[in-house]
């Protein structure tokens, strides 16, 4: 598996456009008339920055996004329906296997594995 490495161009737009609201957040001058207005633009420029790089990639081949950025039920068939539930904090997210494909282990993003085979053994052991 190779390194995540972002889109540049888009990429490097998410930071000037970071760098911009950081600006007009903490470093305005309290005589500047349009500092409201510079801060309001700034930070519609960070959202439709983030909205491109996030379009950018959606667009590559899934071994070139980040692991993890397509979300199983999303990817049309090629993900695992499989999730490992939270027991002591219901509100906690479900961790979703990651792994494409056939496959006898599952693996969530955190590095958890298990086989369905152990799910079936946890049953057991609860019923």
């Amino acid at each position: 598996m190779s390194s995540y490495h972002p889109p540049v161009d888009e990429h490097e737009d998410v930071i000037k456009a970071a760098l911009r609201v950081i600006a007009s957040t903490h470093y305005q001058r309290a005589d500047d008339p349009h500092a409201d207005a510079e801060q309001e633009y700034a930070e519609e420029q960070l959202a439709l920055a983030a909205r491109a790089l996030a379009r950018a990639v959606d667009r590559r081949d899934p071994d070139r996004q980040p692991i993890g950025w397509v979300e199983p039920e999303a990817a049309e068939g090629a993900g695992c329906p499989a999730g490992l539930l939270p027991l002591d904090d219901l509100t906690a997210p479900v961790e979703r296997c990651i792994v494409r494909g056939k496959h006898d282990a599952h693996e969530t993003a955190e590095g958890r594995k298990w086989t369905d085979s152990d799910s079936a053994l946890k049953e057991e052991l609860t019923a």
